[in-house]
């Protein structure tokens, strides 16, 4: 049959990404342990994904950031998705919950001079605040 590699390969990727949400669990339970309100920066799937998969859904999110205008003035759970430029008297850690913009967002965030403490999902930003 033709499609009898297909199902290994399906459930090859489910494992794969079963852990590595699991991974992210881990980093963001860490990193929001005593964080107190955070500001997250994304409002995309991966950031839906997070709230509802993993405990991102129990932090005390103050607001969403997010670049794309199309989400400025949204809510998600009640919670507002602001642009970039609206964070700058907001002193919240941010947390990062992308990993294909990342670096261009802690970029940013540097180039905008803030001095937010940064989040990401992956390893400890380069520049930018302290993961």
């Amino acid at each position: 049959m033709k499609d009898e590699g297909l199902r290994p390969a399906i459930e090859a990727y489910i494992e794969a990404s079963a852990e590595q949400l699991e991974a992210i669990d881990r980093r963001l339970r860490e990193a929001l342990k005593d964080s107190g309100p955070i500001l997250v920066w994304g409002a995309g799937q991966l950031a839906l994904k997070l709230l509802a998969q993993t405990s991102l859904g129990k932090a005390e999110i103050e607001a969403f950031i997010d670049g794309n205008p199309i989400h400025h003035g949204k809510t998600i759970r009640g919670v507002p998705v602001l642009a970039p430029e609206q964070i700058r008297h907001r002193p919240r850690p941010i947390l990062i919950t992308t990993t294909l913009h990342e670096k261009e967002i802690v970029d940013r965030i540097a180039a905008m001079g803030l001095t937010h403490r940064v989040m990401t999902l992956g390893d400890p930003p380069a520049t930018g605040g302290a993961a």
